[in-house]
C-alpha cells in the first residue's frame, strides 16, 4: 500500500481479485474507518461489501466490458 497525498492506494504487479473485504486489511487498511472506497471490478465484489457498504456507485468507462450494452456498437445481423 502507498500513500498519495493521504490517498491509500493497493498496487499490485499481477491482476488481483479485491472482491474480499480481507484483502485491504492484509494491506493495513482498515475498511471501518475508510469513507471512501474504489473497487476496479465489474459485480463480484457485491456480496462480500454489499454488507459494509452504505451506498455502491457504478462507474461505467469505455472499453469492451462496459456496463451500459446501449454504448456498444452491436449491430444486426441478417440470418444466413
Amino acid at each position: 500500500m502507498i500513500d498519495v497525498e493521504g490517498i491509500e492506494v493497493i498496487v499490485t504487479s499481477r491482476c488481483m481479485p479485491a472482491d474480499d473485504p480481507g484483502f485491504y486489511a492484509l494491506h493495513g487498511i482498515n475498511l471501518s474507518q475508510t469513507r471512501l472506497l474504489c473497487v476496479k471490478a465489474k459485480n463480484h465484489f457485491r456480496a462480500a461489501f454489499e454488507p459494509l457498504c452504505t451506498r455502491i456507485i457504478d462507474c461505467d468507462s469505455p472499453g469492451p466490458a462496459s456496463a451500459d450494452l446501449a454504448s456498444l456498437p452491436f449491430r444486426t445481423l441478417r440470418p444466413r
